[in-house]
Formats: C-alpha cells, sequence, structure tokens
C-alpha cells in the first residue's frame, strides 16, 4: 500500500478517536452544542484528505470516495446542529447520528487496503439515513455547514449531499 494511503489510514484512525472523544464527552449534555463544531473540523480533515487522494490516484477513488462523501455529510450535520441552542432532542439525534457516522467512517477507513471497495449506498444503513432525513428537516436554513462563517449554504445542501450518493 502507498506510504501516502498508510499514513492517511494511521492519521485518520486518531482523528476518529478524536472525534468519538468529542461525542462522548458531550453526549446527554444539550448545553455543550457548540463543541459540535469541533467534531466537524477534525471530520472536514479527513473528508479533505480523502478527496485530495482520490483525485491524485484515479486507482484509489473506489476507497476514498465514499469515505469523503459519508464525512462531508458528517461535517455538515456536526456544523449545523453546533448552531442550535435550546433543543435537546435535536442535539441528541445529531450526537447519535455522528456517533453512527463515525463508527461507519472508522469502518471504511479500517477497510482501505484490504481491495474491496464499497458503493457508498452499501454504506448507509437505513438507521443513518432515516436519522439524517430527519435531522435535516429540523434544520433551519440560516445555517451554516462549513467552518466559513460568510457561507450561504442552506439545508438543501445535505440533501444535494444524499443525491450525490444516490440515496
Amino acid at each position: 500500500m502507498d506510504e501516502l494511503v498508510v499514513d492517511f489510514k494511521a492519521e485518520s484512525l486518531t482523528l476518529i478517536g478524536e472525534m468519538l472523544t468529542i461525542l462522548e464527552a458531550i453526549e446527554g449534555d444539550a448545553s455543550k452544542f457548540t463543541q459540535l463544531e469541533q467534531y466537524g473540523q477534525i471530520v472536514d480533515r479527513i473528508m479533505g484528505a480523502s478527496k485530495s487522494l482520490a483525485l491524485m490516484d484515479p486507482k484509489l477513488t473506489p476507497m476514498m470516495e465514499p469515505i469523503g462523501k459519508y464525512t462531508e455529510v458528517c461535517k455538515e450535520v456536526a456544523y449545523k446542529g453546533s448552531q442550535v441552542p435550546n433543543n435537546e432532542a435535536l442535539f441528541n439525534a445529531v450526537v447519535g447520528l455522528l456517533f453512527d457516522g463515525a463508527e461507519m467512517i472508522k469502518e471504511l477507513v479500517e477497510g482501505i487496503g484490504n481491495n474491496k471497495s464499497v458503493a457508498i449506498k452499501d454504506a448507509v444503513n437505513q438507521t443513518f439515513l432515516e436519522r439524517l432525513v430527519w435531522v435535516t428537516k429540523q434544520f433551519g436554513s440560516n445555517l451554516r455547514g462549513t467552518l466559513d462563517t460568510g457561507s450561504n449554504k442552506k439545508t438543501s445542501e445535505i440533501e444535494e449531499l444524499l443525491k450525490k450518493m444516490g440515496l
């Protein structure tokens, strides 16, 4: 396996551990909703690296594309969730969704190098999809889906990502 891919895998697994630590620390405490932004920043690093690797070497695309798409959805949800105060039900749903997302990203990353590519449709389970649809409907259209505070992204960005994923 290419040294860049080995480094990506090792770094991603470390970052996923950090993502899970954040979620464990805030689970059940909706007053910590702003800490979802930290999760978003970390998952964004995995997303950027996976998309860069896919662009650098087309033979890596089947491995990296599902990771890039999954992390992009998680990033959008985390950033949007970090902007919604005083909504315990939504916070709990977002945290649950991001736990599922982190576990799936971990599974995809751990699968790198086993010569099996995973179609994104196969990586998204029904529970994750149902939660994602519900959460997306709860977000207001004024919420940013990136760290960029000047972003005009709308909730429909998540819906557009799902369409691109074929879901």
